[in-house]
């Protein structure tokens, strides 16, 4: 497999795990994935089908606040 970006290819790279895409597999594989992704998360969290979503309703500051905490611990979460 490789990366393509407009005009720019990655290296070639070889995939040695993977579940097929349209597999019965993938909707469990996401959920087993993802699973632990809303601990922590005060923010309203939506996933779907290989989607994440996270919803707040802004009308004050510490809303826009509460939802960067959010974003930062799912950023944390995706790096471990």
């Amino acid at each position: 497999m490789r990366t393509v970006i407009r005009d720019t290819y990655s290296s070639w790279g070889k995939v040695t795990n993977r579940v097929p895409q349209g597999s019965v597999l993938v909707p469990i594989m996401f959920q087993v994935y993802v699973n632990d992704i809303h601990i922590g998360i005060n923010s309203y969290i939506n996933l779907f089908a290989g989607d994440a979503k996270l919803l707040r309703v802004i009308k004050t500051r510490k809303d826009c606040l509460l939802l960067q905490e959010d974003l930062n611990k799912i950023y944390e979460w995706s790096k471990k």
